[in-house]
């Protein structure tokens, strides 16, 4: 009895969810982010300045935590347009105590203006979908402590630089519709690098509001 019990109570929060659930209908959207990156930045030599000078291989710490601002309009239940702005967590070579240099650390630092098509896959009136996007990102690099183009690197130069390069990008999330206007997602995103910038990806748990008709989303008139 008492397990028939527990079995009704949890059909009835199913249920209640169920009957709860919003849809977002068509309309202009804006959302901000934010989440785990990790920017695939290569190992480098160091030339230190102990006598005699040394070289030495030191690995970036690629990790950080990006922040994404974007928006877009959803034409229809299975299709959008998007376009945002991300910034990266920076990479940074952090030069041992044993290679003997007292100055900064060099650092790369990403950020990535991006527009993509969406494709969207809801789960009947759940208020789930699934998506997809694809697209290209405009990727800004820059470095400082001065990451020369051979290869090499000179960690007490002050110097700085930047490069840009268009890249392909693509990704795939979830979404849940917590009202007419305002929708959750978990998304990862990624561009392929080369040349001039590196590969990154980016986990962001990211909310947005939809400018709909609040009626019309929540009866799907």
């Amino acid at each position: 009895m008492l397990v028939k019990i527990r079995q009704l109570g949890v059909a009835a929060v199913f249920f209640t969810l169920a009957s709860t659930a919003y849809a977002t209908q068509d309309g202009f959207y804006l959302g901000v982010g934010a989440g785990p990156t990790d920017v695939h930045a290569k190992t480098q030599d160091f030339v230190n300045n102990a006598p005699p000078p040394a070289t030495i291989t030191v690995a970036p710490s690629n990790t950080g935590i990006g922040e994404r601002l974007f928006m877009g309009v959803q034409f229809s239940t299975y299709a959008a347009i998007e376009g945002g702005f991300a910034h990266y967590g920076t990479a940074t070579y952090n030069i041992p105590a044993s290679a003997m240099v007292s100055c900064n650390n060099p650092s790369i630092r990403q950020n990535s203006f991006d527009i993509e098509g969406k494709g969207i896959l809801p789960f009947s009136t759940s208020g789930f979908d699934v998506f997809a996007k694809a697209g290209m990102a405009v990727v800004y690099a820059g470095s400082s402590g001065s990451l020369e183009a051979s290869g090499g690197t000179n960690p007490c130069s002050t110097g700085t630089s930047s490069k840009a390069a268009a890249k392909p990008l693509f990704g795939i999330g979830v979404s849940y519709d917590i009202t007419p206007q305002w929708v959750v997602d978990l998304s990862y995103t990624q561009y392929n690098g080369g040349g001039n910038v590196n590969t990154a990806n980016f986990l962001a748990l990211e909310v947005s509001y939809h400018w709909v008709d609040k009626y019309c989303g929540q009866f799907l008139c």
